[in-house]
């Protein structure tokens, strides 16, 4: 497998012999330095242990907390009872973004735990105030007293198959619902997004049914992915709305759905022809909590626990 992204890049082969002929006809090609243990890639530090791989991005917090006083720490992404409103356009701050990016960044390469924080202080980009930026320093404070987290990737999981964790809070920041999913392989969390949604759902059910939709599709592109490498199973996505559920299984309850279906009836399409499997999850053992909602510290805790962040 190659792994290419502007100047950085990264080679595995099941033989060395494969990785060998690969390296000698790129060289002919293109000057290649090649290291053969990978420590970085596209800013991602990476430390091999004995179980895999731990991935962290401590030096670009560094670079974004350094103009922070030394007594700002949070304990949680955002401040409790954050409840930011939209000003009147005053024209997009450039050192707002600026942070908004580099958080973008951080929360995509190993941080998950900050997707939800950086997608909700993302909404407010053109009219931000004192409380906007006090938010975001409550965030930046929060990487600072946990820049040391990694995200590891275990070599010795359970099993090879692919298992997305699906949630949505309805409602929010102009009725716009937040969605999250996260996909883990073998016990590793390897692919999470969380998003506002551009349709305006009118249920909690709703709302998660549409995040199905989107999760569905990152999944098969894993799924076709991962066939071509390991022996793996259809992934399994989990909700812990059992209404939604029912939406995908039930022609009376889609009715309720028709101002979906010709975008999000891809989900029923999948099901009966067996490319995903659909299962209820309890509430608590709902991983994609996190992507959707503010969590105390507590539950952060907990979090990066079941996903072997530490």
């Amino acid at each position: 497998m190659l792994w290419i992204h502007v100047d950085d890049g990264a080679l595995a082969g099941s033989s060395k012999s494969i990785v060998n002929f690969i390296l000698t006809e790129l060289n002919k090609q293109l000057q290649i330095k090649w290291d053969t243990e990978i420590t970085g890639l596209v800013g991602l530090s990476i430390r091999q242990n004995n179980d895999g791989y731990e991935f962290n991005q401590s030096k670009l917090i560094g670079k974004l907390t350094n103009p922070l006083p030394s007594n700002i720490t949070a304990n949680y992404p955002l401040p409790q009872n954050c409840n930011l409103i939209s000003n009147a356009p005053k024209g997009m701050s450039k050192d707002y973004l600026r942070r908004i990016g580099i958080l973008l960044y951080i929360a995509q390469g190993t941080r998950l735990d900050i997707s939800y924080a950086m997608n909700y202080l993302a909404q407010f980009l053109m009219g931000t105030d004192a409380t906007h930026w006090e938010a975001i320093k409550h965030l930046i404070g929060y990487l600072k007293k946990t820049s040391k987290i990694s995200l590891k990737i275990s070599a010795h999981g359970e099993h090879n198959d692919l298992e997305c964790y699906v949630d949505a809070n309805w409602g929010g920041e102009g009725n716009q619902s937040t969605h999250g999913f996260l996909i883990m392989h073998g016990g590793n969390p390897i692919l999470w997004q969380s998003k506002c949604q551009a349709t305006v759902a009118s249920s909690t059910a709703q709302a998660e049914y549409i995040a199905l939709f989107f999760a569905a599709k990152e999944c098969i592109w894993l799924y076709n992915m991962c066939q071509e490498l390991l022996d793996t199973h259809c992934p399994q996505l989990l909700l812990d709305n059992k209404t939604a559920i029912g939406i995908t299984m039930d022609s009376v309850s889609r009715k309720q759905t028709r101002h979906l279906i010709c975008k999000f009836n891809l989900i029923n399409k999948l099901i009966v022809s067996g490319k995903i499997h659909l299962d209820w999850v309890n509430t608590h053992e709902q991983l994609a909590d996190i992507l959707t909602k503010s969590l105390g510290q507590l539950n952060v805790k907990k979090f990066l626990a079941k996903v072997n962040m530490t």
